[in-house]
């Protein structure tokens, strides 16, 4: 009971007790950072080797085992698992909680260097990468279009994503599995071989005619105006209208030869949103913001 018999006796300093704690509690409110995902530094490695032109199983022989037996051996290591697929390697190391992550990566680096030139020579350097929760997205959008499909990337980077960069906080917009357009040729090697052809005759040509080509200045009293010829393609019907030869005074296309379709690029990466084919776009807040 001494508490209430104090505050009692000496009120002024029991209300300067109160006042204190009032601002100071004010002060918190309005400068203390608040965030609902703070960062949190996740005590686990993720080590990435590209190995460009090799197959699941290749990656997985000579660059992901070597890899594993070494990295096996890193401080306070709990789990280690790997993933093998086409062109890469991915290697995640799980430590415990407390592990100064930077010290671990640093072990790890010099593990990767021990058996670095067991490694194949066409293999690019191991990256290692620190996983935080900053580097999540705080939003992903399955973004869908009927008619407008192959044009959606324009129309995202347009309307969505630009708008989005400039808001408050926003770090970093991203999305995949967008359509890209792909031009197909398919060259008829029947066809190329009668005409005495050949494809670095075709490729020449394609290259010689998609370019735009500078014509000069023209002066006109005070004013000078640039001339270009344009001759870059703007469309599948331009490209199979490029002359490739002329055989007995005849021009020979490489619509005479060749396939040419517009069409948009096979993707590595699929995403769906309520079973419709969509594209995915991620969200990413600058470090700090809330």
């Amino acid at each position: 009971m001494r508490l209430p018999k104090i505050a009692v006796n000496r009120p002024v300093s029991t209300l300067m007790a109160f006042v204190a704690v009032l601002v100071m509690g004010t002060v918190s409110y309005f400068f203390l950072p608040r965030d609902v995902l703070p960062n949190i530094e996740l005590p686990s490695l993720t080590i990435i080797t590209i190995y460009p032109g090799a197959s699941a199983e290749e990656v997985e022989q000579q660059v992901t085992r070597p890899l594993e037996r070494v990295l096996a051996g890193a401080q306070s290591m709990k789990k280690i698992s790997s993933i093998s697929r086409e062109n890469v390697s991915l290697i995640s190391l799980q430590f415990n909680w407390g592990t100064d992550v930077t010290d671990a990566a640093n072990n790890a680096r010099d593990l990767v260097e021990l058996v670095k030139s067991d490694l194949p020579a066409e293999a690019r350097q191991p990256y290692i990468m620190k996983l935080n929760n900053a580097m999540m997205p705080v939003v992903i959008y399955g973004i869908t279009a009927n008619e407008s499909y192959p044009a959606i990337e324009k129309i995202i980077e347009d309307n969505i994503s630009s708008p989005l960069r400039k808001v408050e906080g926003v770090g970093t917009v991203l999305y995949i599995a967008q359509p890209t357009r792909e031009i197909r040729i398919e060259v008829d090697p029947f066809k190329m071989q009668a005409y005495h052809l050949s494809i670095a005759r075709v490729t020449e040509a394609l290259k010689l005619q998609n370019t735009s080509i500078p014509g000069g200045v023209i002066k006109t009293g005070d004013h000078d105006f640039s001339v270009k010829i344009p001759e870059a393609f703007t469309s599948a019907e331009d490209i199979r209208k490029t002359v490739l030869s002329s055989v007995n005074g005849q021009i020979v296309r490489l619509a005479d030869i060749a396939t040419v379709t517009d069409d948009l690029k096979e993707k590595d990466e699929i995403a769906r949103t309520n079973g419709t084919r969509a594209v995915a776009l991620f969200v990413q807040k600058q470090s700090g913001a809330n």
